[in-house]
C-alpha cells in the first residue's frame, strides 16, 4: 500500500492504514508513506511548488508507485 498526504507522515493517514492492515491481520511485504518527513516545513508556495519541494508530486507519486512495486516483485522471486 501506498499512502499520500499532503501533511506530516507521523500521526497520519498511513499510521492509520498500517493499523487497519494489522489489527485484519494484513502484513503488506511492502509499505510506503508519501508525505512531508519533518514535523514542520518553513516553505511557503504554492500548492505545487510545495509538492515539489516536498517530493509529493504527480512524477514522485508514480516513481514512488513503481519503486515499491519493483522491491515487491524482488521479494517475492
Amino acid at each position: 500500500p501506498i499512502s499520500i498526504e499532503e501533511q506530516t507522515v507521523k500521526g497520519g493517514l498511513g499510521g492509520a492504514v498500517a493499523e487497519v492492515c494489522l489489527e485484519k491481520g494484513s502484513y503488506p511485504k511492502t509499505f510506503y508513506r508519501i508525505g512531508i518527513r519533518t514535523t514542520m516545513t518553513s516553505l511557503a508556495g504554492t500548492q505545487n511548488y510545495l509538492r515539489t519541494a516536498h517530493n509529493m508530486d504527480e512524477n514522485a507519486i508514480v516513481s514512488h508507485a513503481v519503486n515499491l512495486i519493483e522491491k515487491k516483485l524482488e521479494l517475492t522471486s
